[in-house]
């Protein structure tokens, strides 16, 4: 390319999308010409050998790809035949010149790797000139996976913090669970700082300042600091986002004594929340120098025009000198739904999901006239607070892999990457979505993109095959299992469209689907069946949208401030404060966008509630009747009469755009370069076989042509399959808008090789959408924020088929729970019953569980529906329902026997509101029992029809004969994980702490488990009586464990296990008579841990764990508040164990120091992790924590926790971890110790410890 001949007046303007397989770049060339190229995200080009010319000679196919002449030298040669080779020479006519002889056959594809990085790449592909020569003038717009990639490889730059005192170990703790509730060596994924130093400095919840830290603490920061030498330090400080001086005035003293590239939290983010600003602290401190460097290095610094601006997570752009790495980690998706919303808005379409399907992962957002932002997003080991676009993110792309084994046919979560990819590219990869399709015929091999290898596709399609039939499976077609594994990835991508809408509280079918990335359309119409879709727009430039969408989108400003006030309040000061944030966001564009938008968004809350809705606000709109309806439609009911908050103000200042950069041009570009026509036949594989189809280019179509399917549609990046029973119109700007012929959606395929795995994920993602419904619904923060529930799908005998993994405490109680129930109450099609009674397979009172039929058209029983929800407050003795002494049932709370809730559909609350108001020791908070009651029935609700339609897609016996198959699939798992264990004879105990005995024999035989608990102590005089339910909890949790497979949970892993639990603590008899009856609630939570401790020391799993939630209740009168706390977690053969996390039977969430200390009249002193308490060993226990918490007023306290005389034992010779303890510091400087059950008071600057235990360890050191 001659660069003489460019216009010099006007710059190149590019945009570069780099994803985690492809990088996508398109440009506009001073002439207006567009062009664009695709390259692998590894920097690499593929080629295939088409004829071999001599030992170091051969002559490539590029498969349509331009490179300039010379490019190539320096580059890498890679095959499956030859290690990398340096390439001092170039292509010339296709023929390529190595320095030295290479082993290379005929017909090979080989990858020539870059000397740089793909962006690089792709920009001289685009402009034609070569590295070192100067390049024109260019307007670069950039996505990148970069930075998103050095954080989930932990790959980032040193940095250092600075915390309040008592917080250094913030970053490590998290929110205190863990990802994988089944992994006994949990990997906790976490940003790890050099150093983190401690401040007195220290601000209340108002933002008034209690101390500054004085000349000499700083001077020893400051010290301390330049000696870890660092690439950055950060500073995040409590309540810093009411006083951002605060943090400023620490940093520019820390400057002044020498410490370089400091950066501020709320410099970053003034929202509130400070788990999520110091982990967002910690992501731009590890990331700003790498994401630096490489914006720097996308062009030279000595260009006469140079402008780069970078893409963020919400969809705007920033200039390179502005942009935060946090901002980014999501830009190439953002670029996505700013690309989709454009086509979407040339078409008239209000309403859209997006669908981007790339290589690595799929992408899913919604765009409803605008676009809807979420401000904390979790990426990685970090919780992110910056605007960002709302994007679901799901494991399944075109290279998931594609895999058989115990757990069935598989596809993804793993991925073949750009690197050595699909089988296909023939690097030796394995099986993936790609193949398949391509095997399929879904895909053209000759319009690929890259050179691809049928058959190495298909020698890992037979290979697949091979393995399940070793494994026993019966042999199925190739065409039945490429069918299979279509089916499986469109179940994961079409659940992902499920959760975002349902979060969101829309239909998916109300929306129009765009599907773009190279794989999108090749899914879509199956994914629209799914759904419930009637219409798909497939954009031109599909397969490039994210880039077109980087080119198109605008320049944008956010500016936020945290209010917390009263609605009324709020009003008086919103005009004059709206106005300020306006100018600071006006201000921050550059000086050339003229053209410019507004908008003002609100989150609106109830007062004491932590979610928000957002309003777009607008002069004189009615914010009380707008938040009254958005609430009444999120949650299905009206709020509850309380005062409406209002949480925070942001502003929106976005650059106007005058036309759709881009996408205009887009058509233009695919027009002028569009090959000869092409509507040749084509073979595709279908549910009727293998068919004859169409295959047109998108070029050959002109505005209102007409087609119907099927057909597939061959676009440049892209494909689209048009399956049976719909047809598609070309729009004027050549979008396709394919719309349903049929009536019904396509029904799932019942008689393929993969059915089972199937309606398991279906029933699966039913279970997991109604804890999303159940999430978004409630009002409690025990549900909202702790997530302490659990949503089951049981079969027509109830028993337990599926149970979502929210807790693991609840994993045996639901079977037992509708069991007891139905015998009790026989409920009729549209009743809904509730209970928390032990005795109905309850696990304590604050348990509240509801129990729902499923019937389909002709009333015949599928199954049943329960929902499990943790009520903060249900009555008792004592604030929080947990009263340390309680020794009869009635104490603990408001008992509710079975009844119905609804009854034929009709609602009828009087009984429980009776129950809540009137009982011996009513709810202190009827009215958020009772809003959260109708959570719990909307996901009832959400579950019964969504099992009914999932029955009515497939017909009901083949429902019933699959479910079964979910139950059996998880008994063959049991019987592995027993016979693999070999011969168990054992008996073992473990004692309370007040001596109370749990006596266990474990005996097997063959692929049987006999679990005995004769011997143990009878009931408790206390509350440590656990229902028989908490010991099916943990003996379906062992099984789980024992069978390290990704299994539903269900049943099904209790059919080999004879469990024999006599009437003894662990299974005490319940006569009626609640003044009777024990009491349960420490056995719900601490001897439900001490049996899980009995059962892994009986098979010799793990050293053991804390052995405790450590729970914690205090309130007054007027409220009442509960946590439990985590500690250390016991080491295994494989692992040391983790410090500071929950283990076992539970995993809730701890609350954020701001909203417990704005929301509570007490202060965190101290929440760090308790060095040294883990158990020493070969593998070291995990350590447990300390926390301190001062009254602020007068409040009751109840504490209840175990290991505080039995120490967690060690296992193979390794030491068994510290015991817990708690005691008082009151404010006149006195202590006092406390014993693992207390009912206590505090007075204002009294403090409460917990030091809870840590893990045993494993094997002498």
């Amino acid at each position: 390319m001659n660069c003489s001949m460019r216009n010099p007046e006007r710059p190149w303007l590019i945009a570069i999308d780099t994803g985690g397989t492809f990088t996508d770049a398109v440009a506009r060339t001073p002439t207006g010409e567009q062009r664009r190229t695709k390259v692998l995200s590894n920097g690499s080009i593929r080629a295939r050998i088409v004829e071999i010319l001599g030992p170091r000679r051969c002559r490539l196919d590029f498969h349509g790809l331009a490179i300039p002449e010379g490019l190539l030298t320096g580059f890498s040669l890679r095959s499956a035949e030859s290690s990398a080779t340096p390439i001092v020479c170039d292509v010339n006519d296709g023929v390529l010149v190595f320095d030295t002889d290479v082993k290379a056959s005929m017909g090979a594809v080989i990858e020539l790797k870059a000397p740089f990085d793909a962006p690089r790449l792709a920009l001289h592909l685009l402009v034609g000139t070569l590295p070192g020569q100067s390049l024109p003038p260019i307007d670069l717009r950039v996505a990148t996976t970069r930075g998103t990639n050095a954080l989930l490889e932990n790959k980032g730059d040193s940095f250092a913090l600075v915390l309040n005192e008592g917080m250094k170990d913030l970053l490590e703790i998290g929110d205190q669970s863990r990802r994988d509730i089944f992994a006994l060596e949990t990997h906790r994924e976490s940003l790890t700082a050099k150093a983190t130093l401690e401040t007195s400095s220290r601000l209340d919840n108002k933002g008034e300042r209690l101390s500054l830290a004085h000349d000499r603490e700083l001077d020893l920061i400051a010290e301390r600091l330049k000696e870890t030498q660092v690439d950055a330090c950060g500073i995040s400080l409590i309540h810093a986002h009411l006083d951002p001086d605060f943090e400023k005035n620490i940093a520019e003293q820390l400057s002044r004594r020498g410490v370089e590239n400091i950066i501020r939290a709320t410099e970053l983010s003034k929202s509130h929340g400070l788990g999520a600003r110091t982990e967002t602290l910690a992501v731009e401190a590890s990331l700003h120098g790498i994401m630096k460097s490489f914006v720097d290095e996308l062009l030279p610094t000595t260009m006469n025009h140079r402008n780069i601006s970078v893409m963020t997570s919400s969809g705007g752009l920033t200039g390179e000198g502005a942009f935060k790495a946090k901002d980014g980690l999501l830009s190439g998706p953002a670029g996505g739904v700013v690309g989709a919303s454009l086509a979407a808005t040339r078409c008239d379409e209000p309403r859209i999901l997006g669908f981007d399907m790339g290589g690595t992962s799929t992408d899913v957002s919604r765009w409803d006239r605008r676009m809807l932002y979420r401000f904390e997003t979790k990426v990685g080991p970090a919780r992110i607070q910056s605007p960002c676009l709302a994007i679901e993110t799901v494991a399944a792309g075109g290279g998931s892999i594609c895999s058989f084994g115990s757990e069935g046919l598989k596809v993804g979560p793993e991925s073949a990457g750009a690197s050595p990819g699909p089988a296909c590219y023939g690097a030796g990869g394995p099986l993936t979505v790609t193949d398949v399709n391509l095997l399929a015929g879904r895909v053209s091999a000759e319009r690929f993109g890259i050179p691809v290898d049928f058959g190495a596709a298909e020698r890992a399609l037979e290979s697949l095959m091979i393995s399940m039939i070793d494994a026993g499976r019966e042999r199925t077609s190739r065409e039945n299992l490429l069918l299979a594994l279509i089916d499986i990835a469109n179940e994961r991508m079409s659940e992902a469209m499920q959760s975002i809408s349902l979060r969101e509280g829309a239909d998916p079918a109300a929306h129009t689907l765009v599907p773009f990335g190279g794989a999108g359309g090749q899914h879509a119409c199956a994914i629209a069946d799914r759904l419930g879709i009637e219409r798909i727009l497939f954009p031109p430039g599909a397969g490039l949208l994210s880039a077109h969408g980087v080119l198109g989108a605008p320049e944008q400003r956010f500016e936020q401030r945290e209010l917390d006030l009263e609605l009324s309040e709020a009003m008086c000061v919103l005009p004059r404060l709206m106005e300020s944030l306006e100018q600071s966001a006006h201000s921050a564009l550059s000086k050339n966008v003229t053209e410019k938008e507004t908008r003002r968004i609100l989150a609106l809350r109830l007062l004491g509630q932590e979610d928000v809705i957002q309003i777009d606000h607008h002069p004189h709109c009615d914010l009380e009747s707008i938040f009254h309806d958005r609430f009444t439609r999120l949650y299905g009911y009206p709020p509850p009469r309380r005062e409406i908050e209002v949480a925070w103000v942001r502003v929106v200042v976005t650059e106007r755009l005058i036309s759709t950069t881009g996408l205009d041009d887009a058509n233009d570009a695919v027009h002028g370069n569009a090959p000869s026509p092409t509507n040749t036949a084509h073979r595709m594989l279908t549910r009727e076989g293998w068919i004859d189809s169409n295959l047109h280019h998108r070029t050959d179509l002109a505005p209102g042509d007409r087609l119907a399917g099927p057909v597939v549609i061959d676009d440049d990046g892209a494909t689209f399959v048009m399956e049976s029973g719909w047809a598609l119109e070309v729009l004027a700007d050549r979008s396709l808008m394919i719309t349903r012929t049929n009536s019904t959606a396509s029904e799932l395929d019942v008689t393929g090789p993969a059915a089972s795995e199937l309606v398991s994920a279906r029933i699966g993602d039913i279970a997991v959408g109604m804890g999303r419904l159940l999430q978004r619904t409630a009002l409690s923060v025990n549900v909202k924020q702790r997530l302490d529930f659990s949503c089951a799908i049981l079969d027509r005998h109830g028993r337990l088929l599926v149970n979502a993994p929210h807790m693991p405490i609840h994993l045996g109680s639901m079977g037992p729970c509708v069991r007891e129930t139905i015998k009790q109450i026989q409920p009729a099609p549209g009743d809904v019953i509730v209970t928390n009674h032990p005795a109905c397979g309850g696990s304590h009172l604050p348990d509240v569980t509801l129990v729902a039929p499923v019937h389909d058209d002709a009333l015949r029983l599928l199954g049943y529906v329960a929902v499990r929800a943790h009520h903060a407050e249900i009555g008792g003795s004592r604030p929080g329902s947990t009263p340390p002494f309680s020794a009869r049932l009635e104490e603990e709370g408001v008992i509710i026997p079975p009844m119905h809730l609804v009854r034929g559909g009709i609602e009828c609350f009087e009984g429980i509101r009776r129950a809540l108001n009137e009982s011996l020791f009513p709810s202190r908070r009827s009215e958020e029992n009772i809003a959260d009651l109708r959570a719990q029935l909307s996901s009832v609700r959400h579950g019964c029809s969504r099992l009914t339609e999932l029955a009515g897609s497939i017909g009901s016996d083949a429902y019933i004969d699959l479910a079964d198959g979910v139950r059996v699939r998880a008994m063959n798992a049991a019987r592995r994980a027993i016979r693999s264990i070999g011969d168990l004879d054992t008996i073992v105990e473990q004692r309370l702490d007040d001596g109370t005995l749990i006596r266990l024999h474990a005996l097997s035989d063959g692929e049987r488990l006999s679990l005995d608990f004769s011997g143990t102590s009878p009931r408790h005089p206390m509350n440590f009586n656990a229902p028989l339910a908490i010991t099916l909890g943990a003996t379906v949790y062992l099984m789980r464990v024992l069978a390290h497979e990704t299994l539903p949970m269900n049943e099904g892993l209790l059919e080999p296990i004879d469990l024999h639990v006599p009437e003894c603590f662990l299974n005490p008899s319940f006569t009626g008579d609640p003044h009777r009856d024990p009491a349960v609630c420490a056995g719900n939570t601490e001897t439900s841990q001490r049996v899980t401790d009995t059962l892994m020391l009986a098979f010799g799993l793990a050293a053991c764990s804390q052995g405790t939630m450590n729970n914690l209740l205090f309130g007054d009168d007027s409220f009442g508040y509960y946590e439990t706390i985590a500690g250390g977690s016991g080491a295994t053969k494989r692992s040391d164990g983790t410090h500071a996390v929950h283990t076992h039977m539970t995993n809730t969430r701890i609350t954020d120091p701001e909203t417990l200390e704005s929301r509570y009249p007490v202060m965190l002193r101290r929440f760090e992790i308790r060095r040294g308490s883990g158990g020493e060993g070969l593998r070291r226990g995990g350590d447990g924590v300390i926390r301190s918490i001062q009254a602020r007023k007068p409040l009751e306290f109840s504490f209840i926790g175990q290991h505080r005389k039995e120490r967690p034992y060690g296992l193979h010779g390794g030491g068994a971890g510290v015991c817990g303890r708690q005691y008082v510091e009151r404010a006149d400087g006195s202590v006092h110790e406390l014993s693992g059950s207390e009912e206590f008071s505090l007075e204002p600057g009294d403090i409460i410890t917990i030091e809870t235990p840590g893990g045993g360890g494993w094997g002498s050191a």
